[in-house]
């Protein structure tokens, strides 16, 4: 039995990955962190709208910026319900 695909923004998940640090932002620096060590670049915090994760990129928006078409051509995003103090996650698309 096959397992149903993640998506997100009508886009594949890839890779998922969730950090959960005690502390105010702490899952946020986490989750920063990753993406650097992995060769993203982020966008601004914006709320709680995503933050756009680019390969080889040197200056991506706050998300509310980007228009419906480059949203489409993001690498990942970083999410959460609350970025200063719950979890994080890190969705990689296809």
């Amino acid at each position: 039995m096959e397992t149903a695909k993640q998506t997100y923004l009508g886009k594949e998940v890839k890779e998922k990955h969730e950090f959960n640090v005690q502390g105010t932002f702490e899952s946020y620096y986490a989750a920063s962190k990753w993406a650097k060590d992995n060769g993203y670049s982020m966008g601004s915090m914006d709320g709680l709208n995503p933050i756009a994760l680019m390969k080889d990129y040197d200056y991506i928006a706050k998300w509310h910026n980007i228009s419906r078409t480059e949203q489409q051509l993001v690498h990942g995003v970083m999410i959460s319900d609350y970025f200063r103090e719950k979890p994080v996650t890190i969705l990689i698309f296809e």
